[in-house]
């Protein structure tokens, strides 16, 4: 990766990093972080960790970018772009409720939705749109942890 930081590119993504963390403040959003990388050249062009680390807001110092966390959300896309592949379309439906998984430890695993709510029958557009948890379980599961693993890392 080599590096090329864009001052004006940085500036500006940091600018509409802000606005979006404006718009999402009745969502309880307070953080963002944004990595601009050219492909195939693996050139790093913008690095926002922060909306603005200038600012003595609570977590504003802390770059977000690099800060180590569990990968949440960031995944859904390619779980479902994986599942596109393999046949599923936006309007393809999902069940969202309960559901039990077994871990390889042997400990039952119930995946929940953030809000702890379940929506029933919901499309996979709904459900990646609204960063749904439980249907993005179920999709891995028809994707398959082999494939997606092999999607992701080869």
């Amino acid at each position: 990766c080599r590096l090329t930081i864009d001052k004006e590119l940085t500036e500006r993504i940091r600018e509409i990093t802000k606005l979006h963390i404006a718009r999402l403040r009745d969502k309880d959003a307070k953080h963002a972080a944004v990595v601009v990388i050219t492909l195939p050249e693996n050139e790093l062009l913008a690095l926002v960790g922060s909306p603005d680390p200038n600012s003595l807001a609570e977590g504003y110092q802390i770059n977000m970018a690099v800060q180590p966390r569990q990968i949440g959300s960031t995944i859904k896309p390619f779980i479902y772009a994986k599942a596109f592949e393999k046949g599923l379309r936006p309007y393809t439906i999902v069940d969202d409720r309960e559901y039990k998984y077994i871990t390889g430890y042997g400990f039952p695993f119930y995946p929940k939705n953030f809000d702890l709510q379940h929506r029933g029958e919901v499309s996979l557009h709904y459900a990646l749109s609204n960063s749904l948890n439980i249907p993005a379980v179920k999709v891995l599961e028809y994707v398959g942890l082999e494939d997606f693993f092999f999607f992701c890392f080869s």
